[in-house]
């Protein structure tokens, strides 16, 4: 503390101030910013994400269950996993018809019996010689096809004379008891095979598919297998 005539240090002294000197990067009186005048303009497009849901098929192929079976996982090429966000696969659209549809088209494979072509063929090429309106050697196509479980149906006409076959069964069928047409044998066959071994209704659905042969529906596949359990 001062004493009776101590003198400060710093009497008669100017200049000293007990504030800090201002750093040289700050702002001094009369500086113009290098930016004066320009306007800054923000990107404020907001970026969409979108979301697919993969089908089943690409679902099995692209997500892995990890080594404790309960997380999923996405691996790449190389099988290190990647960043993704996994949304189940869409329900694979199932078509369940009460009845076989009438169709159009008749591509690919087909299961017919035999002696029941040959019998629909020589019957269509005598019904159109003996009918009253000549017409020459017939060019036949397909008129109705129905679609009975694996087995089939035809209709033929002649395409020169417009001559319609009847509707001819081509496939054997079972007696039965119970009213309503006999099955044919081949469905009835065929939903055996299944109860018989463990491929189940959509697999088989699938191998005929693979074999390019229209597989029946899911409904009628059910209705032959509840007819072939009860027996």
């Amino acid at each position: 503390m001062f004493k009776n005539g101590d003198s400060p240090w710093n009497k008669n002294k100017s200049g000293l101030s007990n504030h800090k000197q201002p750093k040289k990067s700050a702002f001094t009186k009369g500086y113009t910013p290098w930016n004066k005048g320009t306007e800054v303009s923000w990107n404020t497009a907001k970026t969409s994400t979108t979301y697919e849901r993969m089908e089943s098929n690409e679902y099995d192929l692209v997500v892995k269950p990890r080594m404790n079976g309960i997380l999923l996982t996405t691996p790449d090429c190389e099988g290190n996993s990647r960043p993704m966000c996994i949304l189940r696969p869409k329900k694979t659209p199932t078509v369940d018809l009460k009845t076989e549809i009438k169709i159009n088209s008749f591509d690919g494979m087909s299961i017919l019996d035999n002696e029941k072509l040959i019998a629909m063929m020589n019957s269509a090429i005598h019904l159109h010689a003996i009918k009253p309106e000549p017409c020459g050697p017939p060019s036949f196509a397909y008129y109705n096809i129905q679609k009975w479980g694996v087995c089939w149906k035809f209709q033929v006409c002649c395409e020169r004379c417009q001559f319609i076959t009847p509707m001819y069964k081509l496939y054997k069928t079972i007696p039965s008891e119970k009213p309503g047409p006999d099955p044919a044998a081949a469905n009835v066959g065929f939903a055996l095979g299944i109860q018989e071994t463990a491929i189940g209704d959509t697999r088989a659905q699938q191998l005929l598919s693979n074999m390019n042969c229209q597989p029946p529906s899911r409904s009628s596949m059910q209705r032959t297998s509840n007819k072939v359990s009860d027996k």
